[in-house]
């Protein structure tokens, strides 16, 4: 019997919506082990596969159990999960791995970790939003946040690049011959899937040209290894010296055209999606 594979894809739709932006929703797997069972969408990052938030988590970071973040870190010996969310709080990291057999909470350096799975661990990840109503509208609007307001002061760290984050609703969604405006409720259609490309392929041009930007430090940590705290060391250091047009410009161009030498990628085959 053959089995199923899964390919990342990135996908480039043209969409038709109704103009009544809503907050930006966080939809995750129901359960991060089955990618392809229900999903949650969520005005909250809230708490993903990890034990309850305790109370000085929840303001704070939204927890994602099963994972551990790798590269260069701090490690502290603590109680608990909660202390680990303090130490992390006063310590301004925007990201933390709590070992609950080892009572190890490890806060990682740098903007940019790596996540792995890893049975033991729980990552909290700061949260940077504000709640709002979560409300049946909110989940058939389409969402919209300019990451640059909703990072704050951390935004040219964490997403240098800016722009925009979009969701869209299953509930509002146009089907059949539904229309904006038809009565029907529908807030959004799709209108054209322009491209669909291997997800590797994009992220092969991302790092090209981030390594180019630095090519000495890159080298200097000797064979390729993107895990390895040299190398996140230099793709963080490369990325902050980046504009934000420099950081865009492989998504556009791989989007752009399926010449590998221009920096595009080829279509990905309809049956991988």
């Amino acid at each position: 019997m053959l089995g199923t594979t899964y390919v990342d894809v990135i996908q480039e739709f043209k969409i038709e919506i109704d103009g009544q932006w809503g907050p930006y929703l966080y939809c995750n797997p129901a359960n991060v082990s089955a990618p392809t069972g229900p999903w949650q969408c969520t005005v909250e990052l809230g708490t993903h596969g990890g034990p309850p938030s305790p109370p000085q988590c929840k303001a704070n970071f939204s927890l994602y159990g099963g994972y551990c973040v790798t590269g260069r870190s701090r490690n502290l010996t603590v109680a608990n999960l909660g202390a680990c969310c303090d130490a992390a709080s006063q310590a301004r990291t925007e990201h933390f791995t709590f070992y609950e057999q080892e009572k190890v909470c490890s806060l990682p350096e740098g903007f940019y970790p790596r996540y792995e799975k890893c049975a033991d661990g729980v990552v909290g990840s700061r949260s940077h939003h504000e709640s709002v109503c979560n409300c049946s509208r909110v989940h058939k609007t389409v969402g919209r946040e300019d990451l640059n307001y909703a990072m704050g002061s951390h935004s040219s760290s964490r997403h240098p690049a800016g722009g925009f984050w979009f969701s869209h609703p299953e509930q509002g969604r146009c089907t059949g011959d539904q229309r904006i405006g038809d009565g029907s409720g529908c807030t959004w259609r799709v209108v054209e899937r322009v491209r669909a490309i291997k997800a590797s392929c994009m992220y092969k041009r991302l790092d090209e040209r981030v390594e180019a930007e630095d090519a000495n430090c890159f080298s200097a940590c000797g064979p390729r290894n993107v895990t390895s705290t040299c190398y996140l060391r230099c793709f963080s250091e490369a990325v902050r010296s980046m504009t934000p047009d420099q950081l865009a410009a492989p998504w556009l161009q791989a989007l752009a055209s399926t010449d590998p030498s221009k920096g595009g990628c080829p279509d990905t085959p309809d049956e991988w999606y």
